[in-house]
């Protein structure tokens, strides 16, 4: 029994530790909307700091145009602040006969990073998502941004060849 209500205090302590962390929300049109977050500027400062040009799109949208790809970089769950606490990095690939969408399932249950999709006109699309809670993540945002880059070479490499190499 000792043993028993050890492992309960254990996982007490673990189920309500997030909360003595948890970020203040507040509620607003009926959606959660947190008091964190990166701006545009903040998100805009990693991208640079890694030597990737970008421009202001909007408060929360940064466009990247490289010699192979743009690429756009958006917030969600803003504040009225345009602090987001969800940056998307997004692509889209337009194809002229399209992609077939079982390589984009494909695609989907084997790679690590990135989420594949199909548009109505059947060009692939590619996403990541990096959640951030305030400017000190910016280490999270540059881990992120790895990841991107790693699943949009890769995925570039898997449209061209029509299968994953992992």
């Amino acid at each position: 029994m000792k043993h028993i209500l050890q492992v309960m205090a254990v996982f007490a302590m673990l189920a309500f530790a997030p909360v003595a962390n948890a970020e203040i929300y507040t509620v607003q049109n009926n959606s959660f909307l947190t008091t964190g977050g990166m701006n545009a500027a903040e998100v805009g400062a990693v991208l640079d700091e890694n030597g990737i040009t970008f421009s202001k799109v909007s408060d929360t949208e940064l466009s990247v145009d490289d010699e192979n790809f743009r690429f756009y970089v958006r917030g969600f769950n803003c504040t009225s602040e345009n602090r987001c606490t969800e940056w998307l990095f997004i692509v889209g690939i337009d194809l002229p006969n399209g992609f077939p969408m079982e390589k984009i399932n494909e695609w989907n249950a084997t790679a690590l990073g990135g989420r594949a999709y199909l548009d109505d006109e059947g060009d692939p699309w590619l996403d990541h998502i990096v959640s951030v809670s305030g400017p000190q993540d910016k280490g999270a945002m540059t881990e992120g941004l790895i990841l991107w880059a790693a699943a949009l070479i890769e995925f570039s490499a898997f449209l061209d060849s029509g299968s994953l190499s992992v």
